[in-house]
């Protein structure tokens, strides 16, 4: 039985947008790098094909497909797992598990970190040379 088909468009067009973000450093429009890095950045943590990691009752990673970083699987107490570590009592190294766990989540993971210091940068740079 097939499963749905995703839409990979949608799903890696973080990436592209924060890889043109950095291109666009050339030119030095800071309004579009930061628009730019901002959305990739969005799209990746909730977009980005990846799989769960959320701990199981066996104190095991799930292996269940998820869409983005922060998203969970299908199981709602997934999704739930994965934001309650940000926010909880839980230590914060539990939230960013299965970050980096295979190669679609380490690409996801460097690109998306690449494009917050990005969305930072230029961010910083747009305040101080609107001040008068």
């Amino acid at each position: 039985m097939a499963g749905k088909k995703r839409n990979s468009r949608i799903e890696h067009l973080g990436h592209l947008l924060v890889l043109i973000s950095l291109a666009l450093w050339l030119r030095q429009d800071l309004i579009l790098i930061t628009s730019l890095s901002g959305a990739g950045t969005s799209l990746l943590l909730f977009w980005a094909p990846s799989t769960c990691s959320a701990p199981t009752q066996k104190k095991e990673p799930c292996r269940n497909n998820s869409k983005g970083l922060l998203g969970g699987c299908h199981i709602t107490q997934h999704r739930w797992a994965r934001y309650s570590g940000l926010f909880g009592t839980e230590p914060v190294s539990d939230a960013f598990t299965g970050w980096f766990s295979n190669a679609q989540r380490k690409s996801a993971t460097a690109v998306m970190a690449i494009g917050f210091l990005n969305l930072v940068a230029s961010g910083g740079a747009l305040t101080f040379t609107s001040l008068p």
